[in-house]
């Protein structure tokens, strides 16, 4: 009788680690390109706010500058007059690494169970893009204040994202470099049930237009902006939908004659662009206004996958890695509102 042992150790074939790469590998990488294609066909909602650049040495450095001034009166006989001016606020957007990764039995590829590793395939490429909405999204969530997503090494309370004067994306009290204050927060509004919240909504526009062509730069400087586009939450659509929407504007107010014909009164509010930011929380309310806008998003490494193996020849491994980070100098361009009562809606 035959030795069992000795037999099966004769029909034993030596597979070294990089033969299941060499095998399966396209056909994987294939199915990873697949599925960001497919992923790359789902519109990104927030990276649209953002002015996005590549720094491969992960940070970029900003210096500011004030006290440029206008022009003077000047003969061409006389010294040319020369702009001056002082350092502003210094600044600086670094980066951080994010990763994810599956792996893949050597059995699912002898059996062709394609289908269950497309499905992990789709998953990692979803998780990444996912994963940037999300951090995009969690600029705006925490503009008032708040802590980063995905960041354990801040405690409860704490807001990482300040632009170079230190305060949060909004804010009632931000520092010119050159001197006094300034406000890209505007009132907060509370919407009642039963309460008139539409002309609430529209006196909040036009307050918000009012305030653009107020601006002044960091040179205390007027410099009117105007509106580009309302941004709210999906609870707030259909009450944009009728602001924006409609030709006249009804005040409620039916007291007198005079109160009756401006319940006619036109809406100056009417075709205001707005966009439903499926990622926004509930309560806020933001304003983009005309203009050069400093929100960044900078890459040190834009999503890349990698195949390999890693020591066990019976399982393959497709990684996903990315680098970025956020930030902006001087947010001239956002306003926003903090709202309650959007359930009253």
């Amino acid at each position: 009788m035959a030795n069992i042992l000795a037999v099966a150790q004769s029909v034993i074939q030596a597979t070294p680690g990089h033969e299941l790469l060499e095998k399966y590998g396209a056909l994987l990488r294939t199915g990873i390109d697949k599925a960001y294609k497919r992923q790359a066909k789902m519109p990104m909602q927030g990276q649209k706010y953002f002015m996005s650049s590549m720094e491969s040495k992960g940070y970029k450095k900003f210096q500011g500058k004030v006290g440029t001034g206008l022009m003077t009166q000047s003969r061409d006989n006389d010294l040319l007059p020369k702009i001056e001016g002082g350092l502003g606020f210094d600044y600086e957007i670094s980066t951080a690494g994010y990763r994810a990764a599956i792996s893949v039995e050597r059995e699912l590829l002898e059996r062709e169970q394609y289908g269950m590793i497309g499905k992990e395939q789709r998953d990692l490429a979803n998780a990444s893009q996912r994963t940037i909405e999300l951090l995009c999204a969690d600029v705006f969530n925490r503009g008032f204040g708040g802590v980063a997503y995905g960041d354990p090494y801040n405690a409860a309370g704490l807001a990482p994202f300040t632009c170079e004067d230190g305060a949060y994306l909004i804010s009632t009290a931000r520092n010119n470099p050159a001197a006094g204050t300034w406000s890209n927060r505007i009132a907060d509004i509370a919407f009642t049930a039963g309460g008139n919240n539409d002309a609430l909504m529209a006196d909040l526009i036009r307050d918000v237009k009012l305030m653009a062509r107020q601006y002044k730069n960091d040179d205390g400087v007027l410099s009117p902006m105007t509106l580009k586009r309302v941004i709210v939450s999906p609870v707030l659509e259909d009450l944009m939908m009728r602001v924006t929407g409609t030709k006249l504007v009804y005040s409620g107010d039916t007291t007198s004659a005079v109160d009756r014909f401006s319940d006619q009164a036109v809406n100056t509010v009417t075709g205001t662009q707005y966009e439903v930011y499926d990622w926004l929380s509930d309560g806020l309310i933001y304003f983009e206004l005309q203009g050069d806008n400093e929100l960044e998003l900078l890459w040190r490494v834009k999503p890349g996958t990698m195949t390999y193996t890693d020591g066990n020849p019976d399982m393959i491994n497709q990684r996903v890695r990315m680098s970025l980070g956020f930030g902006c100098p001087r947010p001239s361009t956002w306003i926003g509102c903090s709202a309650t009562g959007t359930d009253n809606l």
